[in-house]
């Protein structure tokens, strides 16, 4: 029981240093999510963890918007990079953790240095 904890705690330290990540470099974050759609409960938590106090922390300045939409266009989730390039991923067939480590995946192929842990 204390090693399933131990493993928790990591997971919640790695995933809050790649919203940190992730948010650093964003100037914008837009999801789109379907309503009657189960694939996109992954996005919805997304945006969660990106709209949160601590979250917010790491760059202020990086707007956070959410849509629901009644009509039956896939969920996505587009970001707006600070050097206004931007990534769009289609939000179903993937995790919360598979989304971060996408677009961690665009922060490090830009140049831009990335955060390993969290002080």
């Amino acid at each position: 029981m204390r090693i399933v904890n131990i493993i928790f705690l990591l997971q919640i330290r790695m995933s809050r240093a790649q919203i940190a990540n992730v948010l650093k470099h964003a100037k914008r974050i837009e999801c789109r999510t379907h309503l009657f759609d189960n694939a996109s409960t992954s996005v919805t938590e997304f945006v969660k963890r990106c709209s949160g106090r601590s979250a917010q922390e790491a760059n202020n300045k990086c707007e956070v918007i959410a849509r629901t939409e009644k009509s039956t266009t896939p969920s996505l989730v587009s970001v707006t990079w600070n050097n206004d390039k931007m990534t769009s991923l289609a939000g179903a067939g993937y995790t919360v953790g598979e989304i971060f480590e996408e677009l961690q995946f665009h922060v490090a192929k830009s140049g831009a240095k990335s955060i390993d842990h969290m002080d």
